[in-house]
């Protein structure tokens, strides 16, 4: 499944992300959705570091090289390295990476905020044929 960085700065994705990981489910889903989520924290480091190489670039620094903050806001030394700054990063959050495979009626009944859940619906794969995995053929309930 498909998503892009624009995800990184939506806080209802990233707070249903954590949802899912505090879910008690079977075996074979809290596999998945472990295996999702390392995926989806691998990439956000990578996210991370580009953001900051960004800000490094366009920021305004201290005399220390240090990126000078205000309010929680990354402060720019003029309105061009602003306008530079926001380009390149519009141009990150485009960037799309894969994450492992999550299907809609999988965690349907994951205890996630209604707003929450609507933001992962862009990326889950929304069951067009549904099938069980084979975990879940297997009779694997989680429970032993």
């Amino acid at each position: 499944m498909k998503a892009t960085y624009a995800n990184f700065d939506d806080m209802a994705f990233l707070n249903a992300v954590g949802c899912l990981q505090n879910h008690a489910s079977p075996a074979w889903l809290k596999v998945r959705i472990a295996r999702f989520i390392k995926a989806f924290q691998n990439e956000y480091k990578v996210y991370d570091e580009q953001k900051r190489e960004l800000w490094k670039k366009y920021a305004e620094k201290d005399s220390e090289g240090n990126v000078v903050t205000v309010n929680n806001n990354v402060e720019f030394k003029d309105t061009e390295n602003k306008k530079a700054f926001s380009e390149e990063y519009k141009e990150l959050l485009k960037v799309d990476f894969d994450l492992p495979e999550l299907r809609h009626s999988w965690i349907k009944d994951v205890d996630i905020p209604d707003g929450s859940f609507a933001a992962m619906i862009d990326i889950l794969v929304l069951d067009v044929k549904e099938e069980e995995p084979e975990e879940a053929k297997n009779g694997d309930s989680g429970k032993n």
